[in-house]
């Protein structure tokens, strides 16, 4: 999209209407992630305890592969892993790998996708919804990158209000970012009339906000069932209006690049 930059740590916040495609896009950025191959400097804290590069004997950076750690609160884990391992292969759906209807050459593939999936840094729950536990797991798995499915169904909080819990929790995301240097993703719904439900801390504290959507009057192309598109809101890291169109396969859970209006992020680092 030439608007996500993964480092330094950014907080994303990407919403839409229920039924949209916002579970699509989170698949398509958690696949770009875990197989970009990228690796990010190893953090240690100075004597100030900011956090800053380890370096080897010979003064150069200690690298590692991005760890990114995915939280479902909206799909079971064994769902989302259709999605993951449906959006690799080119024939086998996710009706498919759910109602078993595989050859044994299918299923082969599909181990090597999967194997290719645990031999990457990339690690699924679905059994943790307390946006606190979420934070302590994050850190504690030394993630680089979170995603949240959807971050309106989290909980924890104290406030006497949902908008004052959700924004706590909010707060929550923005101490992973400042603190520990991870890049959030959050996907979280919309109401009719497009704004955040539950809360406004979302969009207030996002650095990058973009709105999922699917326009009126374009016909998807041969392999898409759908169109999606991704649309930036006012932020810290854009303008408003930048706008990306993306084929959908919704049974494989991907985008497919179609047409993109890009903005210069400056040095912003680079985007997936």
């Amino acid at each position: 999209f030439g608007g996500i930059p993964l480092f330094p740590a950014c907080y994303v916040a990407v919403g839409g209407k229920m039924k949209i495609g916002k579970t699509v896009v989170a698949v398509h950025l958690a696949n770009v992630i875990a197989n970009s191959a990228r690796k990010i400097g190893v953090q240690v804290p100075d004597e100030l305890g900011r956090m800053v590069t380890k370096l080897d004997e010979q003064g150069n950076p200690i690298t590692k592969p991005i760890k990114i750690v995915s939280f479902h609160l909206e799909e079971t884990e064994a769902a989302y892993a259709d999605r993951l391992l449906s959006s690799q292969h080119t024939t086998v759906t996710r009706q498919m790998i759910r109602e078993l209807k595989l050859s044994e050459t299918n299923v082969a593939e599909l181990r090597e996708i999967k194997d290719k999936y645990s031999a990457t840094n990339f690690y699924m729950t679905d059994k943790i919804f307390d946006v606190n536990v979420i934070a302590e797991m994050a850190i504690l798995m030394e993630a680089n990158v979170i995603v949240i499915d959807t971050f309106n169904l989290t909980s924890g909080g104290s406030g006497s209000n949902q908008q004052e819990r959700q924004s706590q929790r909010s707060e929550v995301l923005l101490r992973l970012r400042n603190d520990y240097g991870i890049t959030v993703i959050a996907i979280h719904h919309h109401n009719d009339e497009g704004k955040d439900l539950g809360s406004r801390a979302t969009a207030r504290d996002a650095d990058l906000r973009i709105s999922v959507s699917q326009p009126e009057g374009m016909l998807p192309g041969v392999g898409m069932d759908g169109i999606i598109r991704m649309t930036t809101e006012d932020s810290r890291l854009a303008k408003g209006g930048i706008v990306a169109d993306m084929g959908a396969s919704f049974q494989h859970s991907k985008l497919i690049p179609l047409n993109v209006k890009t903005q210069d992020f400056g040095n912003l680092g680079k985007g997936v």
